[in-house]
């Protein structure tokens, strides 16, 4: 287990666009018993950007995210890499149903 972590995050929205930024730090970890071998800390920042589109009948909400914006090489177990930058992208949609 880290000594420290850390995480952060920032959005604005503009009518109906929103941007998040994250940003997280993980300090070291040790990986022996004896505490001799440790894996270094790391920074990691994701950035998002959502759409949304409202009518009376349905929500239409689509996202591009960057995960691992700087690219970073880090693990967070020993010996298993996580992911370098990646992406996502998605939609969702919600119908609204009235009961009559």
């Amino acid at each position: 287990m880290p000594f420290e972590k850390f995480t952060s995050g920032f959005f604005a929205e503009i009518k109906n666009f929103r941007l998040s930024w994250w940003h997280s730090f993980t300090n070291f970890r040790y990986t022996t018993a004896d505490n001799l071998s440790v894996l270094p800390a790391y920074h990691l920042d994701h950035l998002q950007i959502d759409k949304k589109i409202i009518s009376h009948a349905y929500e239409l909400s689509a996202f591009a995210r960057i995960n691992n914006l700087f690219d970073i090489d880090y693990q967070a177990v020993e010996n298993h890499p996580e992911p370098l930058r990646n992406f996502e992208f998605g939609i969702r949609i919600k119908y609204h149903h009235e009961n009559k």
